[in-house]
């Protein structure tokens, strides 16, 4: 086979799975903008917003008509430039299927769910191998939360694409949506496997575990998502929610067991309570005696909600929803506003103030 015959077969086997593969074409005379685009997908798939953004910018600037790149910057920029990148998207010279897509992520913008996924469906019956259609479809049912949909949708992209971590990672989100624990188990397990070096599978497993009550399983999970990449900030903001949950789960107990020593322990020393219509109590022995003297007055149950966490650096500040109970009824329900700080391996409550949702007794009330 002479040298001219060996070119044209490698430039025909190129170009195969572009037919027989039907995926949707993605349309750049750009080696270097489609390399970068591949690597913008990855970091999009692992959550990494900022990164994937850089790629696709490095794309463009190998070529600039690239429209799937202008699409999927689109989906990483602010409100403003994500409709001038769906401009460039539009203008540019691509294949039928590239504009469907961008089709479709025009109806989202716009709030036409419905004109959205009957683009997806029928991309996805054109182009049977792209894991990437049912991909964003099941991303949509995801946000509309329609969960068993997003679920199916994410099996039929692993499906396609065994390696496929960002599915993976959304079939696990979904399915624990859906209540189906042991498909999303096997799902976060499968992120972990095809994508080994990246942080987010751990952390999402972490999630898993800490929306389910086991916070043991969800801090190991954090903390190795940490020793992949000390800077990956989600996880570090999680193992803060960990700690901030097991502390009051500790509170809950030190009630329970009516044990003014284990609660006085979880403040600093010289942290304060802020308690409503009282004085202020100062310092971790004064703290003891108010415990103590709520305790004689038969106060023995205590449910802490939180609501909101505020992370900063070796700071939180938690918003919880609180019930109190003596005797097994209810005495006092409410809000409290708890400000965390760091000391050593804990987190200690610094000031603790709350407000009780019941009405204040006034002079000449009954």
């Amino acid at each position: 086979m002479n040298r001219l015959s060996i070119s044209a077969l490698v430039l025909l086997l190129a170009c195969v799975p572009f037919t027989q593969a039907q995926t949707v074409p993605v349309t750049t005379s750009s080696n270097a903008a489609r390399t970068a685009f591949e690597q913008g997908l990855a970091r999009l798939d692992n959550a990494d917003f900022a990164g994937a953004g850089e790629h696709f910018d490095a794309a463009l600037a190998a070529d600039p008509s690239f429209g799937l790149a202008h699409m999927y910057r689109a989906v990483t920029s602010p409100l403003a430039e994500r409709q001038v990148h769906m401009q460039h998207a539009s203008a540019a010279d691509v294949s039928d299927g590239e504009r469907q897509l961008f089709a479709s992520y025009a109806a989202h913008l716009a709030g036409d769910h419905d004109g959205e996924i009957a683009i997806l469906n029928a991309l996805a019956r054109e182009f049977p191998d792209d894991a990437r259609i049912p991909f964003n479809l099941g991303l949509e049912f995801y946000n509309l939360e329609r969960y068993d949909e997003a679920v199916t949708a994410m099996q039929r992209a692993v499906a396609i694409d065994n390696e496929f971590g960002g599915a993976f990672n959304l079939l696990g989100y979904a399915a624990m949506e859906a209540g189906d624990d042991a498909v999303a188990e096997r799902a976060f397990r499968s992120y972990i496997s095809v994508e080994p070096s990246e942080a987010n599978p751990h952390d999402s497993f972490g999630e898993f575990h800490m929306i389910r009550g086991r916070l043991d399983e969800a801090a190991l999970h954090f903390e190795m998502a940490l020793e992949i990449d000390p800077d990956f900030a989600v996880s570090a903001n999680n193992l803060v929610r960990v700690a901030v949950t097991q502390s009051n789960e500790r509170f809950e107990r030190a009630v329970a067991n009516k044990n003014p020593d284990a609660l006085a322990s979880l403040y600093t020393q010289t942290g304060q309570l802020l308690p409503p219509n009282e004085n202020r109590v100062s310092g971790r022995d004064a703290i003891h005696e108010y415990m103590a003297g709520l305790m004689s007055a038969g106060i023995d149950g205590i449910e802490i909600s939180t609501v909101d966490l505020y992370i900063s650096d070796d700071t939180a500040t938690e918003i919880n929803a609180y019930v109190v109970r003596a005797g097994g009824e209810v005495v006092d329900s409410g809000n409290s506003t708890v400000f965390w700080v760091k000391n050593g391996d804990d987190w200690l409550i610094h000031r603790d103030m709350w407000n009780s949702e019941r009405p204040m007794t006034t002079a000449g009330s009954n």
